[in-house]
């Protein structure tokens, strides 16, 4: 009953992280070593016990199952055929297994290169991803440089902006694309890469952007966030939103900001006749007052 059990139960998990090997002696009762494989249809090696393993663990019944873990650990040594208890200790020993996919003698948890060979481990850019697999020189593709041409210009912001909206899947670019170094790339990236292309504040960063892009791609970059009303206004101006905003004129000097929670009433009264600007973190609304 056990041989065919094992079997199956060797079929259930990958080569990689399970052998089977199945040892015995006294044969002909009535199968030899070789019948024993034949008869059950066993792919694991049945091996003839001449050095006595089963003295190692064998405490004088048979069956007797035995699991040992990568590290060499004996998880399990128990007569008779407990198939439950069997593949609970099959899965705990799989779950500590230490793994070197590649072969390179470095284990996974510590290899920067899991699925490339890399015994030495050269790490060129220095951002924990071994030169095997990594396709982009961080020496190069340096943040905001996301067409790795080792210089930061207007066509970067243009190039990072397709990024971010989906026209463009250049992987280096998006690691290059982290300009703010948060970990996300997002339209704040842009914000900084325009600052640091064109120099100016936020607002001028955003109204650069909006000179340069179609409407599109504009409106998709900047998403509405916040709500102003009425617009024109001759007094009060309503603010609906969450979020730190910031008021500018079309110079993009500072006028004043404000911590909007739901809902924000900004009196306009000793602000004069003019176009003005509210800046969120990710969005912008230009308004009118009239006096």
């Amino acid at each position: 009953m056990e041989a065919p059990l094992t079997e199956d139960i060797f079929q259930d998990y990958d080569e990689a992280l399970l052998e089977v090997i199945a040892i015995g002696s006294e044969w002909n009762q009535p199968y030899s070593c070789e019948e024993w494989g034949t008869t059950f249809g066993l792919t694991y090696p049945v091996l003839d016990d001449v050095s006595n393993i089963y003295g190692l663990f064998g405490t004088g019944y048979i069956p007797h199952n035995i699991v040992i873990g990568g590290d060499g650990e004996v998880l399990l040594s128990e007569s008779g055929f407990n198939q439950t208890m069997i593949i609970n200790s099959i899965n705990q020993g799989i779950e500590n297994l230490v793994i070197d996919t590649d072969g390179d003698g470095i284990f996974d948890d510590s290899d920067n290169c899991i699925d490339g060979y890399n015994p030495n481990q050269v790490d060129t850019d220095s951002d924990e991803i071994g030169d095997v697999c990594d396709a982009c020189n961080n020496l190069i593709w340096t943040g905001g440089d996301v067409n790795g041409d080792e210089d930061i210009t207007l066509v970067d912001i243009l190039i990072l902006v397709d990024i971010i909206l989906g026209d463009n899947n250049s992987q280096c670019g998006y690691e290059a694309g982290n300009v703010n170094g948060d970990g996300v790339m997002n339209i704040l990236d842009v914000i900084t890469l325009v600052q640091f292309v064109m120099g100016g504040n936020q607002q001028q960063a955003i109204q650069f952007l909006e000179s340069v892009l179609d409407t599109d791609s504009y409106t998709k970059l900047f998403p509405e966030s916040f709500l102003v009303y009425p617009n024109p206004t001759n007094k009060n101006v309503n603010i609906e939103g969450n979020g730190y905003v910031r008021v500018y004129d079309t110079v993009g000097r500072l006028i004043t900001d404000m911590q909007v929670i739901n809902l924000y009433n900004w009196n306009t009264a000793d602000i004069p006749t003019g176009i003005y600007y509210l800046v969120s973190e990710y969005d912008r609304r230009k308004i009118t007052i009239l006096k």
